[in-house]
């Protein structure tokens, strides 16, 4: 990895890379809340050093044979896709998509050091690794009534141009998490993200930035089809542009089979009759949405990865947005008034 490492995390020399460390790890943090495991996340920096702490179950103690007794923390840390998860858990979520799933190897392995302190069983336990080996095995320190995890590495300046993170980029995308994640608490560098309204505070929120409240309420509409979950609210103002921002499994995407049926679940709920280039050029003006379709395994093409192509998420996210408009009469009548 250490040879090759933009195969693993991206370009090193234009900070893609270096954050991708970081959403690694973060990745792990939001795998637990999924699988109803954590409520807090916070993410610190600290000089060179970024810290990533969860309240989860902290880290296995089992020493499984055939690794030779080793600690599931040594295996995980320092065997390349050893397992999604280091617990098993599901849902499984990569907040990036470039080169996705390489795990917490990739950062151990790229960074000059990396510290990890878990709570479970009673007991706190530490270890430290150097550049992807293990410098101190995990150990015994302590007693605890807590259980979480804490991780510290420093990025390895024989790897990376630079290993000064942009405090923006990491704020922003912490942001989404919190709107994507509304059951859990966010913190970076002690500024608390929680969005209990989730992506329907999202919507208000763009629209509130572009100077032009909504005229209506936002609305909101999830469900779960077809092994997706779904999660869609939108608003409209009086004029500009579209805004529709779309979501992968927590990953950002620019196109893709979801926000094709969003529009599908629009059209056959409003103008059925419409095509579908004279339907969005109605009725985008002033729209402002935000999609999310969560798929245990979603596919995704184009050169960079950001386009999803699960056909279930599109049949998913048309029925769920067309049932929700044609379940509440106001939004519908609402909507059918922009169009005519």
């Amino acid at each position: 990895m250490r040879r090759r490492p933009g195969m693993y995390i991206g370009d090193v020399h234009d900070g893609t890379g270096l954050h991708h460390m970081l959403w690694e790890v973060v990745a792990n943090a939001v795998d637990l809340h999924l699988a109803g495991k954590a409520t807090h996340l916070s993410v610190r920096f600290d000089g060179d050093w970024v810290e990533v702490q969860d309240d989860g179950p902290g880290f296995p103690l089992d020493q499984p044979a055939r690794h030779g007794g080793r600690s599931v923390a040594e295996i995980v840390l320092t065997t390349l896709h050893c397992g999604a998860t280091y617990d098993g858990h599901f849902p499984h979520v990569h907040l990036t998509l470039a080169h996705h799933g390489v795990g917490l190897a990739a950062v151990n392995a790229l960074s000059a050091e990396l510290e990890l302190e878990t709570r479970t069983r009673g007991g706190v336990y530490r270890a430290r690794f150097a550049r992807g080996e293990v410098v101190e095995p995990l150990t015994r320190v302590g007693a605890s009534d807590r259980t979480g995890t804490r991780m510290r590495f420093r990025p390895d300046p024989e790897i990376f141009t630079s290993v000064a993170f942009d405090h923006t980029v990491v704020r922003e995308r912490l942001k989404e998490v919190a709107y994507l994640n509304p059951m859990l608490t966010v913190e970076l560098d002690g500024e608390r993200f929680r969005q209990r309204d989730g992506i329907a505070a999202w919507v208000y929120d763009l629209a509130a930035a572009r100077g032009a409240p909504p005229t209506q309420r936002v609305r909101r509409m999830s469900g779960y089809r077809h092994q997706v979950h779904v999660d869609v609210a939108l608003t409209w103002l009086d004029e500009g542009p579209a805004e529709v921002l779309s979501f992968a499994s927590q990953a950002p995407t620019i196109d893709g089979r979801h926000l094709r049926g969003f529009w599908e679940g629009l059209k056959r709920a409003l103008a059925p009759e419409l095509t579908s280039r004279a339907f969005q050029k109605r009725f985008g003006p002033g729209l402002v949405a935000v999609v999310h379709a969560g798929l245990y395994d979603p596919v995704f093409a184009g050169p960079t990865r950001e386009r999803l192509q699960s056909p279930e998420a599109q049949k998913a996210v048309r029925e769920i947005v067309e049932e929700g408009i044609t379940r509440d009469p106001e939004l519908r009548e609402s909507l059918r008034a922009r169009l005519s």
